[in-house]
């Protein structure tokens, strides 16, 4: 696992839900999951933040995780993730593989980030990334279904 970082995005301007990366959520901090799960196969994780709230209940929750001060410029509605990366990166040029976890995304396990990082290695993937099929329902500004026929609503495995 030493090839392997988990780094972890935690601004602290989220405009959706506010706050929602230190909401709490069954009792503990809504990134603390994904941080647990990375924690507890050994990897090296990164909290990246511009928040001291964040950072300091980060550091808090967690003696081996270690925090980075993200600047402004990589904090703001506009930045984008790889913004976030690359920061890290200019940080750390020895890191090989970097694996990004999302707060939002509580019910990944350690199990789940052991099989991703098989799957990179006996496969090659550059970059393998994770994603959930998913259907959503459409409906016109007028109520009309755009994708379905509301009599004959598709199963769950119409849409696999």
């Amino acid at each position: 696992m030493a090839n392997y970082v988990t780094l972890i995005p935690l601004r602290g301007g989220s405009k959706g839900i506010p706050r929602k990366n230190i909401r709490i959520v069954n009792g503990k901090p809504l990134f603390y999951y994904v941080a647990q799960a990375s924690l507890s196969i050994g990897l090296k994780t990164v909290v990246s933040t511009d928040d001291k709230e964040i950072k300091h209940k980060s550091l808090e929750l967690f003696n081996n995780l270690e925090v980075i001060d993200r600047p402004e410029v990589y904090a703001l509605d506009n930045s984008s993730t790889e913004e976030v990366i690359e920061h890290y990166l200019s940080l750390d040029n020895k890191v090989k593989n970097i694996i990004l976890l999302q707060a939002t995304s509580p019910l990944t396990t350690s199990g789940d980030i052991q099989k991703s990082i098989e799957l990179f290695e006996k496969n090659n993937f550059k970059p393998l990334i994770s994603v959930v099929n998913c259907h959503s329902f459409i409906w016109s500004k007028d109520g009309i279904p755009q994708n379905y026929d509301p009599k004959n609503r598709p199963s769950r495995q119409d849409w696999d």
